[in-house]
C-alpha cells in the first residue's frame, strides 16, 4: 500500500523544499491562458493539502479529495492552522462519482504532483477522466501533471538516497529503488525509510508506489474520449516551448 500512516507522517519532510506557491502561480497562469476566472476548484489527490491551503488563501473555494486518511488528517490540521475553510473528502479519485460530490460541479479541476500516474490501468484512467468531465461546469478547466513517457524511457529512473531532518533530534533516510515495467508504462518505486535518533532506528518503513508514465497520443485519446477539447501538452512550468525527452514532468490542460 502507498501513503500509510508512518510514510504520510513524514511526507511534508520529504517535500519541504517543494515550491508549492510557485506551482499555484502556474495553476493561475493556466486559468489566465484559458481566459477563465474560476471560483471553485476540485483538487484531486490533494495529499497534505498545501496546494489547497494556498489557493484558498488566494480566494478560491477548494474541495480536496484523497484516498489516504492519514494524508487528509495532516491536510485538515494545516487548514485549521491557517484558518481557512476547505472541504476534504476521503476517496480514491478513480472511484469518485458525481453522486459522492452530491451533484456539485466546479469551475476547475486540478490534480498535482503526478497523482494521475497512480491510475495504472486503462479503465481507471478512462473512468476518472469521464467523471472529471462530469464534475466540471461548462467551459471548465482541467489540469494535471504526470511523468512524461519519452523522458522516463530516455533518462530512466535511478536509485538514490536522501536524508531529511525530522524535528531537532531525529532524521530520516529514504532509499529509492525503481523498477520499470516498460510494456505496461509503469515504474514501481520501492521506498525504504529509516527514521533514526542517534544510533537508534525508530522505524523501518517500506512502501511501493506504482506510477504510470504517459505519452502524448494516449493522453489525448483518453481525454478526447471523455469529451474534453482544447487539449494542451507542455513541459511542466514552461508552457512556451515544446516537450522534449529531457522533460520528466508533463503539464496537461483541457476544457
Amino acid at each position: 500500500m502507498a501513503f500509510e500512516k508512518d510514510y504520510s507522517d513524514l511526507y511534508d519532510c520529504f517535500y519541504r523544499e517543494k515550491n508549492y506557491s510557485q506551482e499555484c502561480d502556474l495553476i493561475e497562469g493556466v486559468f489566465k491562458r484559458c481566459q477563465t476566472k474560476p471560483r471553485t476548484i476540485l483538487d484531486l489527490g490533494c495529499g497534505t493539502g498545501t496546494h489547497a491551503v494556498i489557493l484558498t488563501k488566494r480566494g478560491y473555494a477548494v474541495t480536496g479529495v484523497d484516498r489516504s486518511l492519514h494524508m487528509l488528517e495532516t491536510a485538515k490540521e494545516k487548514a485549521r492552522a491557517h484558518k481557512v475553510d476547505i472541504s476534504f473528502i476521503q476517496q480514491d479519485i478513480s472511484a469518485l462519482t458525481p453522486e459522492l460530490l452530491k451533484g456539485e460541479t466546479f469551475d476547475a479541476v486540478i490534480s498535482m504532483f503526478a497523482v494521475m500516474g497512480y491510475l495504472t490501468e486503462n479503465d481507471q484512467l478512462a473512468r476518472t477522466f469521464h467523471n472529471i468531465r462530469e464534475f466540471l461546469k461548462p467551459g471548465g478547466v482541467f489540469l494535471f501533471d504526470c511523468w512524461y513517457g519519452p523522458a522516463v524511457l530516455s533518462q530512466r529512473p535511478e536509485s538514490r538516497i536522501h536524508s531529511y531532518n525530522v524535528g531537532i533530534t531525529r532524521h530520516a533516510l529514504r532509499l529509492v529503488t525503481p523498477e520499470l515495467d516498460t510494456p505496461r508504462h509503469v515504474a514501481s518505486i520501492h521506498y525504504q525509510v529509516l527514521e533514526i535518533k542517534g544510533d537508534q532506528i525508530l522505524s523501518n518503513i517500506l512502501e511501493t508506489h506504482r506510477m504510470r508514465y504517459l505519452f502524448p497520443m494516449e493522453t489525448k485519446y483518453f481525454l478526447e474520449t471523455a469529451g474534453f477539447t482544447d487539449i494542451g501538452l507542455y513541459p511542466f512550468e514552461d508552457m512556451e516551448r515544446e516537450l522534449t525527452s529531457n522533460d520528466w514532468n508533463m503539464l496537461v490542460t483541457a476544457r
